[in-house]
């Protein structure tokens, strides 16, 4: 399990706390999403769990070890990918994985390469860190934050700067991990997202917790919609979707309509199909819709 335990942090002279007494746990084998506005305290959060910065007050506490006072026993449990992804801009992916191989104690150990090629990266291991763009950079940092075979991967905005292809190899990558219950922390202002693989949603605003609830309690229709576009649109794939629902092709890709449609579901059965799949999202912004009355009601 990982706990947040009372934890607050306040910046320098500001009158503010950027994260205000968070109590928090999530587990193994568990999504939980953190949403909020710019400046709610997510990422704050996520680097504080990651070891990066100092509480102000409280504690993290990972599988029985205090990210504070055992750092490098509670830090071989966690994975993190950061929003922005930084290394020294002339330092090789090679040398990068080299240094997170032995920092994780795989000396020797040929999982960080396998890495690379899992994350489409390793056609650049000899390149400077510094020229990748900001989708391959993500996509380094995925591959090494599971060096180590975390139990726990921080993840932050972690969907920004991917394409299409990758944003669906990590959308599937986190449901197959809770599978082997590994356990994921999602922050991400792409709710819709957030909403199709997370089993928990906690809300953070202006640094408090105002709400954690089972994915399954937000209010929504039973009767949900789908916009999915993927490769190629055929019979067979219009014969997956018929199972599942109702649908309706249109010029930009599928509209799919039932009752309790569940798009994680979806989205694997046609990538096992073979099919390439693009986008995928709701119809109806149910989860904004929730998110935003919250906001409201903290006015």
């Amino acid at each position: 399990m990982l706990e947040f335990r009372d934890v607050s942090k306040r910046f320098g002279r500001s009158r503010r706390d950027a994260l205000h007494r968070l109590t928090l746990t999530f587990s193994e084998g568990e999504v939980l999403g953190l949403v909020g506005l710019n400046g709610a305290g997510k990422t704050t959060t996520i680097r504080i769990a990651a070891g990066v910065i100092l509480t102000s007050g409280g504690d993290v506490v990972v599988e029985g070890k205090s990210i504070t006072t055992d750092k490098a026993q509670a830090s071989r449990s966690i994975g993190w990918v950061p929003e922005t992804p930084a290394h020294d801009p002339r330092a090789s992916l090679s040398r990068l994985c080299n240094y997170y191989a032995d920092l994780r104690g795989d000396h020797g150990s040929t999982r960080a390469r396998d890495l690379l090629s899992e994350w489409g990266v390793l056609q650049f291991e000899g390149r400077a860190f510094g020229t990748l763009s900001l989708g391959e950079r993500k996509r380094f940092a995925l591959a090494v934050a599971g060096v180590g075979d975390p139990a726990y991967y921080l993840l932050d905005e972690v969907f920004n700067g991917l394409d299409p292809l990758a944003l669906t190899q990590v959308r599937n990558w986190i449901l197959q991990g809770k599978k082997t219950q590994k356990g994921f922390l999602v922050s991400s202002h792409q709710l819709r997202e957030v909403q199709a693989i997370s089993d928990r949603i906690a809300f953070l605003h202006e640094g408090r917790l105002i709400r954690c609830l089972d994915a399954r309690e937000i209010p929504s229709s039973s009767r949900k919609r789908l916009q999915i576009a993927f490769d190629p649109i055929d019979a067979n794939a219009m014969r997956i979707l018929g199972s599942f629902g109702e649908v309706e092709q249109g010029r930009g890709g599928v509209t799919l309509t039932g009752e309790g449609v569940d798009p994680a579901a979806i989205n694997m059965s046609l990538v096992r199909a073979g099919y390439s799949v693009r986008r995928l999202e709701a119809a109806d912004p149910e989860l904004e819709t929730f998110f935003l009355h919250l906001i409201g009601e903290q006015s």
